[in-house]
């Protein structure tokens, strides 16, 4: 049979054989009215039930602007570690490799999502510092070789305010943090 352009919009067409779609889960039965939700590149229907949609949706949206604010932290700090090797070299020494290092190995592994101020220490140091609401303060100096010198002020209610400085590893700066409660000083 010949086919026109008239009958090519009458005459159905016939399809492919289709595959078999595996079996779905579905707690709702077949005669609810839980809308569906078709992939169109794999062909295959998934139910998708209302009141966890919400909760899916919320937590890959906070996962999204979680992974956004630490990107634009990392790049901030990419920056000002930029201007601080320019105003270094106007004074005359450079940036230490291996602070930086030690500063980024911190920073990717404690994960904070309050950023911190920057400076250069005149030796080449980064020295990374948080100021909190009241007397609360982190200041951590990054020596290289996975040593950190600190200095933190914690204010305890109705007492006075607490003094600590010393030296640490990385992964002990972290516990030490934890243990002071200084968590909402360096994240949101």
């Amino acid at each position: 049979m010949t086919m026109t352009a008239s009958t090519a919009l009458t005459e159905p067409r016939l399809r492919p054989r289709e595959r078999e779609s595996p079996p779905i889960y579905n707690p709702v039965s077949d005669d609810s009215d839980v809308p569906l939700h078709t992939d169109i590149s794999s062909r295959h229907t998934y139910r998708v039930i209302l009141n966890t949609t919400p909760k899916i949706l919320s937590d890959t949206l906070s996962f999204l602007a979680e992974s956004a604010e630490r990107a634009s932290i990392r790049l901030a700090y990419e920056l000002r570690i930029d201007e601080l090797r320019t105003y270094a070299a106007e004074e005359g020494f450079t940036i230490s490799q291996a602070s930086e290092a030690d500063f980024w190995k911190f920073m990717k592994s404690a994960g904070f999502t309050r950023r911190a101020g920057l400076v250069a220490m005149d030796n080449g140091d980064l020295r990374a510092v948080w100021d909190g609401d009241g007397e609360d303060h982190l200041g951590l100096h990054f020596l290289g070789g996975g040593s950190i010198t600190f200095v933190i002020f914690k204010q305890q209610a109705g007492r006075q305010v607490q003094r600590l400085a010393g030296t640490d590893t990385l992964d002990g700066m972290k516990e030490r943090i934890h243990k002071f409660d200084l968590t909402p000083l360096v994240n949101r």
